[in-house]
């Protein structure tokens, strides 16, 4: 099993290795691409058969994930799995307008509902998921204060996390709404 981020964020990989009670490496990979001319990343790579059917039990699917990937089953540390899936695939950080924002794009129908039904909880706002046309994923946005409440949820002090991800989320709290910005309903 790999995992491959940004060589920026090898510093989580190695966080990874060190919990992990099975035999893995972390290498570095240069490599052209569609979109960047270089891409430098980093490869966590997982070797045991035993972590990955252990892994395969919880819920995670062999081979491609995006579509077929669901929370785990079983008991499981909520807003740490929903942090990762927001480190991975999501982005918080301020719109061009100054605006606080969490959001996730994802193609998995499980996730999506999942962050859908935490966010209810934790920010108090209800979103609902529908596919769009261009590329059949979702996307799911909190903003304003509702992206305050979430992401200081997720991410809170001493979490493993991307530190940029966590910079971001902590840059949240200090905005305050315009006093002549009208609170807009929403479910």
């Amino acid at each position: 099993m790999t995992t491959e981020i940004s060589v920026r964020d090898v510093d989580l990989l190695r966080q990874f290795q060190k919990l992990t009670p099975f035999y893995s490496s972390v290498t570095e990979r240069i490599r052209s691409t569609n979109f960047a001319g270089t891409s430098h990343t980093a490869v966590w790579s997982l070797y045991s058969l035993e972590a990955r059917t252990l892994l395969n039990k919880l819920g995670l699917p062999y081979g491609r994930k995006s579509q077929t990937i669901s929370p785990p089953r079983g008991e499981f540390a909520s807003r740490d799995y929903l942090r990762g899936v927001i480190d991975a695939d999501g982005s918080v950080g301020y719109t061009g307008k100054g605006f606080p924002f969490v959001s996730l794009t994802t193609a998995s129908t499980a996730i999506g509902h999942y962050l859908c039904d935490y966010g209810k909880q934790v920010a108090g706002v209800q979103r609902t998921i529908k596919r769009n046309g261009r590329d059949g994923i979702y996307n799911v946005l909190y903003a304003m204060e509702a992206a305050q409440r979430l992401a200081a949820d997720l991410y809170y002090p001493g979490c493993l996390s991307l530190k940029r991800k966590h910079a971001a989320a902590d840059s949240l709290a200090a905005w305050v709404r315009p006093a002549r910005m009208r609170s807009a309903h929403t479910r």
